[in-house]
């Protein structure tokens, strides 16, 4: 019987891609929340906002591009 050989990831790029990973979407996040805050979200909780922004952050990222128009005019 064969065994199968893994390849071993440095901890260290996992931890660099993993923080990088995370500092992008809390950019993305603050950004979205700082330009939608009054428009597309008005009327909400400040912690819905927050959660929503979240979500689209990672929306954007994991679909590749918007779908539907959001917050634009």
């Amino acid at each position: 019987m064969t065994s199968i050989q893994r390849i071993a990831i440095p901890a260290g790029l996992t931890i660099i891609r993993l923080t990088s990973t995370s500092r992008s979407k809390a950019v993305q996040a603050a950004g979205f929340l700082a330009l939608e805050w009054c428009r597309s979200m008005d009327g909400l909780s400040w912690p819905v906002n927050v959660l929503a922004s979240l979500f689209q952050s990672a929306m954007t990222r994991t679909e590749g591009f918007n779908e539907e128009r959001v917050g634009i005019g």
